[in-house]
């Protein structure tokens, strides 16, 4: 009773112990903060004493000597002493925060600390025989989550886990990468030591719900020995292999917006976020990994693999997503989200700050990444010219980094102002640079200098996946192309492109020539022309021209190409043109106004010297009799359309 008591009475002492140094350390982080301040304004002080030393030329040299020790030197002496004491707070402060830590853990452990004293410790710690198995799992066979159960035939899998039964262990992985995937892993109940696990199993047998509050105190803990183990081998595994660790990272990256999900609930739901929570499983592994293979190659190496890195991530996300620019922004946006949520935390920050920081970075991503994506996937930009088109990838995807940087700081820089903090990154490393001796101007133009390398290098980064994303769509546009050459042949060996002479071969065509031929055939293709006996009027048509009884000659096996708006007027009309003489054709052909539409299109023929030449065709036409009364269009007394312009 009494080793309980005097438990009670240290895990009390040891908590109050916990909070004061907790406090004790913002205010030590406030003071330093003052202690900055003021020696910033002694330095503006001695710089405006210095300024007007001009002015007192007139003192003999033992006033100014007095003066300069009141006035500069000894307010010199004063802002060296101040920063002196700054540093020393700051020390004083992380230090107090890590005590604070390390006496909250104390705390935990010495609440339980008596139990392994207790007389019926050593048969109660052990495991209980056979456990909590009571009969065969029950497990889904079909569908998404195939492999999760039903039921796990433990009473309580959770215990055996902890002890260590390899079937608990392997059937609770299958339920978790079935119903959770990346989301969430028990691995870390492996974590218990010999003593937490026999405190552990003690509670379990004497009271269970003690049993549980211990396993959720100690939790966090185990949370954070799993990260270091999973961070360990993801390390190893880059040094072993890093391309192959690479390539898995890449895979896997898709996943790290399903993170964001957990961190968004955890936060709704007023929990705390930590770092090292299975969620962030992911996040954690492969910024292992990419650190470790970045380290091993140098400056230049690191830069050009997370170049290499980024680009392959987001063709990687483009393939996953089927082509869906939405879906490929989500991915993105979700994923770089949650993996600066983690970061942040990682570095320190508050759950709020972190949070919200990472979720501005989320939205910047897809803000940015939308313009650079609609640039890349322009086929018109492409069929202007391969140059244009790349330069202009380069520019895009170069000032989406810039764009993102600068969205990024402004976030942290905006929520110090709303929420009237003062820990913003920038803010935070002026401190740092004041502490060091260095004074504020200095210290300024040394982190923007720092700013712009950090921007200027991811701009080039940006650039250059540009450069590789923007040539490999050009490629696999005329691989594209050139699959349609079978197509093109269909309307002739030659074809006039819009108002350019139809002098050209399939191999002599330009890109934009070959995209507007692409464009020109989807406008919709009539039905081969059939030059032969019974040949359907459809698609051979008997045709005169204007003021002739010549019959017009179809090129055989080429196709009437039908504009967007090749409804001229009556039933379908864009432009709600009436047909003019529309109670002729009721009257004629004995068939309903409504139904009458008047048609165009154009068709390849011979012309006189037997050169392929294309002429536009107009006819009316009713569901009830069909095309009639073609005539062939004429502009300017001119029958051929190269002929109109």
């Amino acid at each position: 009773m009494s080793t309980h008591s005097s438990g009670s009475f240290g895990r009390t002492s040891r908590r109050d112990r916990a909070e004061k140094l907790q406090i004790e350390a913002e205010d030590l982080y406030s003071r330093a903060k003052a202690h900055s301040d003021s020696a910033a304004q002694l330095r503006r002080e001695r710089e405006g004493y210095e300024a007007l030393r001009p002015s007192y030329r007139q003192l003999t040299p033992e006033q100014m000597g007095e003066y300069m020790a009141e006035n500069v030197w000894g307010r010199n002496q004063a802002a060296g002493a101040e920063m002196a004491k700054s540093r020393e707070l700051s020390r004083q402060a992380q230090t107090a925060r890590s005590e604070a830590e390390l006496e909250e853990e104390l705390a935990f452990r010495i609440a339980y600390g008596d139990i392994p004293y207790r007389e019926d410790y050593a048969e109660k710690s052990l495991p209980i025989p056979g456990g909590t198995k009571r009969g065969r799992p029950v497990l889904i066979s079909s569908g998404a989550r195939t492999g999760a159960y039903i039921d796990s035939g433990y009473d309580d899998i959770y215990y055996d886990i902890i002890n260590g039964d390899a079937d608990a262990r392997n059937l609770e992985q299958s339920n978790d990468m079935a119903l959770y995937g990346a989301l969430q892993n028990h691995q870390y109940l492996y974590r218990l030591t010999g003593e937490e696990r026999g405190i552990y199993n003690y509670l379990y047998q004497t009271d269970k719900a003690q049993a549980e509050k211990y396993l959720d105190g100690l939790t966090p803990y185990l949370y954070k020995r799993q990260a270091e183990r999973e961070t360990e081998d993801a390390r190893a595994s880059a040094e072993e292999d890093g391309l192959g660790a690479s390539i898995s990272s890449i895979v896997t990256k898709l996943d790290e917006g399903l993170s964001y999900l957990p961190q968004l609930g955890d936060v709704l739901a007023g929990n705390e976020l930590d770092a090292n929570a299975p969620y962030n499983r992911t996040v954690r592994r492969n910024s292992a990994i990419r650190e470790t293979v970045a380290n091993q190659w140098g400056p230049v190496g690191s830069f050009l693999y997370q170049t290499g890195m980024s680009m392959a991530d987001f063709l990687f996300s483009m393939a996953a997503s089927g082509g869906s620019a939405a879906l490929n922004l989500a991915i993105l946006g979700t994923g770089a989200a949650a993996e600066t949520v983690w970061s942040l935390k990682n570095a320190g920050l508050d759950d709020t700050r972190a949070f919200i920081l990472g979720t501005a970075a989320g939205a910047a991503e897809i803000f940015t990444e939308q313009t650079s994506l609609e640039t890349l996937l322009n086929p018109e930009l492409l069929a202007d010219g391969l140059k244009k088109y790349i330069l202009k990838n380069m520019l895009a995807e170069g000032s989406e980094e810039l764009a993102s940087d600068l969205l990024n700081w402004a976030a942290d820089d905006l929520y110090d102002w709303i929420a009237g903090e003062d820990k913003s990154e920038w803010k935070q490393k002026l401190r740092y640079c004041e502490a060091l001796g260095i004074d504020p101007q200095t210290a300024a133009a040394q982190l923007i200098r720092e700013r712009l390398t950090t921007a200027g290098l991811d701009a080039l980064g940006g650039s250059l996946s540009g450069l590789v994303l923007s040539g490999a769509n050009a490629e696999l546009s005329d691989l594209r192309n050139t699959q349609t050459d079978d197509t093109f042949a269909d309307v002739g060996e030659y074809m006039r492109i819009g108002t350019t002479d139809w002098t050209k071969t399939i191999s002599e065509l330009t890109k934009r020539e070959k995209n507007d031929i692409i464009q020109y055939l989807d406008e919709s293709l009539g039905e081969p022309i059939i030059n032969s006996v019974g040949a359907k009027s459809l698609s051979y048509p008997t045709v005169y021209y204007p003021d002739s009884s010549i019959q017009v000659e179809f090129v055989p096996g080429s196709r009437p190409v039908y504009p967007t708006d090749h409804t001229i007027a009556g039933k379908g009309c864009k432009t709600h043109r009436q047909i003019d003489d529309i109670d002729r054709l009721v009257e004629t052909y004995l068939a309903d106004a409504p139904g009458w539409h008047k048609e165009k299109a154009r068709y390849q023929v011979f012309d006189e010297y037997g050169a392929i030449r294309e002429v536009e065709l107009h006819w009316y036409q009713h569901e009830d009799v069909g095309r009639i009364e073609y005539k062939v269009k004429t502009k300017g007394g001119y029958i051929y359309v190269d002929e109109w312009n």
